[in-house]
């Protein structure tokens, strides 16, 4: 017997309030590493680390970003985001 999937369920899923909350709580985490570790010079960078949720056409995402002006030559010379994801697979 063949399975047939429900993708209107799946979409419902990938869309529902519990996913996008399990992607939050997972980003925050991933923020609250990357702001801990990150290079201070004014403390800017730091506190511009914040997390976007998104609604995509396929699902709910979660992004860590960084708004600094500054954010995108700090990250070329540190990867402090990078590192921050990382260190939370571990």
């Amino acid at each position: 017997m063949a399975m047939k999937w429900n993708n209107a369920e799946f979409q419902k899923l990938a869309h529902s309030a519990r996913v996008a909350n399990a992607c939050k709580v997972e980003a925050e985490k991933v923020a609250a590493i990357a702001r801990s570790n990150a290079p201070r010079d004014t403390g800017a960078y730091a506190d511009s680390i914040h997390v976007v949720i998104e609604d995509h056409p396929t699902r709910v995402t979660a992004q860590v970003v960084a708004s600094d002006p500054k954010s995108l030559i700090i990250e070329s010379f540190s990867g402090n985001l990078a590192r921050a994801v990382n260190g939370l697979k571990r």
